[in-house]
């Protein structure tokens, strides 16, 4: 058959961003399916006053950023637009592009609004979307559409596969969402506050693992440059965050030194764009594989993200990660959800308690291995009875 996947694609350097959509892909043509990435990548409207006023109401801290003289929030808001142009010209180095060219098949067409998708959208039998937060954006902005997959031949069969939300709807959001989901065939979602959310609303919707997940570590591996990196040392692959603080780089420093390990230090761009965090340790503007090879040869990794948490575990590194703090705080449950159902939940570093202890447990990795196989095969039978 012939898959349309609509998903998040288009990053220059997130790295679970790039592989969730390489796994669910790659899987979908080992099955002989004729899968390919629906490029859309709808570009940010300007809003007129009205609508600017509409925001202000439903969303008050963003009257700061309109106010004539500078504020904290409006610094912080500056700051980021900086750090993007900055990343926009850096980024090229990691051949985001180059990985998405070689080893993803892509609609010939970017559509950059939704009216263009639903002017013209591809011809599909199916149509996913997922995983990754798809459905984060505000259900106001008809761009969220394109992500609930609202366009197209209403014979062709919807389904989400391990679709996540990544924040908290409002209230006015919750009759749209349900009137979206109405129009799909089958749902799955990433995260446990999703399907409850889905319970509530009467809708029918089993949880699923992400996509990274599904895959056999062999297929990773043929991405893996054939380098031999002779130097111990740590990876640490940090993203959402602002400051060295917020994931205790003093106590993993004194860790590194104690093991007399070198550090390789990547970072990407997620919530907050990527940017230097550790003097003296530059971010090393690393490709896809030379992430992977990164985490594969690691004596040990600290993390993050959700992403270097289960690719931690897909190559079997000693691993420990670092819960956001603020108001992102709420995206750990996705790796404590996770980390729980694996039954390593002491993986989660704890700022309290000795990180070179913390780290140096061993992990029963046959019982992960158990556990992740069994979550795997639910995900797959889900794919399997609905496509």
């Amino acid at each position: 058959m012939r898959i349309g996947i609509v998903t998040h694609w288009n990053s220059s350097d997130n790295y679970g961003q790039q592989l969730q959509c390489y796994a669910l892909q790659t899987l979908l043509r080992s099955w002989g399916h004729d899968a390919f990435l629906i490029r859309y990548a709808p570009l940010k409207r300007k809003k007129n006053l009205w609508q600017k006023i509409s925001d202000i109401l439903k969303h008050p801290e963003n009257i700061l950023i309109h106010l004539p003289f500078p504020t904290a929030h409006k610094r912080n808001v500056l700051k980021e637009i900086q750090l993007k142009n900055e990343n926009d010209k850096k980024n090229p180095v990691r051949c985001f592009e180059d990985f998405r060219q070689q080893h993803l098949k892509m609609s010939a067409k970017i559509y950059n609004s939704y009216s263009e998708l639903e002017k013209d959208p591809p011809k599909a039998d199916i149509y996913i979307t997922g995983s990754d937060q798809v459905w984060h954006d505000s259900y106001e902005d008809v761009t969220s559409k394109g992500m609930f997959l609202q366009f197209g031949d209403s014979q062709t069969k919807r389904i989400s596969y391990a679709a996540s939300i990544g924040r908290k709807l409002y209230d006015f959001e919750l009759p749209i969402f349900r009137t979206y989901l109405s129009h799909f065939d089958a749902i799955s979602v990433r995260e446990e506050s999703v399907y409850n959310l889905c319970l509530k609303l009467g809708i029918k919707a089993q949880i699923c693992v992400d996509p990274t997940m599904l895959l056999p570590i062999e297929t990773y591996k043929k991405l893996l440059y054939p380098t031999k990196i002779d130097t111990d040392y740590a990876f640490l692959y940090i993203l959402n965050v602002k400051k060295t603080e917020d994931f205790y780089w003093s106590q993993i420093n004194e860790y590194l030194s104690k093991s007399r390990l070198a550090l390789k230090f990547v970072t990407g761009s997620g919530y907050y764009q990527g940017r230097e965090l550790i003097e003296g340790n530059t971010n090393l503007l690393a490709t896809v594989p030379e992430w992977l090879c990164y985490v594969a040869n690691a004596r040990c990794v600290f993390t993050t993200s959700f992403h270097g948490t289960v690719f931690s575990i897909l190559m079997h590194r000693p691993f420990l990660t670092i819960g956001l703090q603020g108001k992102y705080s709420h995206s750990n449950n996705r790796m404590k959800q996770l980390l729980q159902k694996l039954g390593i939940q002491e993986r989660m570093l704890d700022p309290q308690k000795n990180i070179q202890t913390q780290m140096d447990t061993p992990i029963d990795w046959e019982e992960v291995d158990r556990r992740m196989e069994k979550m795997r095969k639910s995900s797959l039978d889900f794919l399997k009875e609905n496509l």
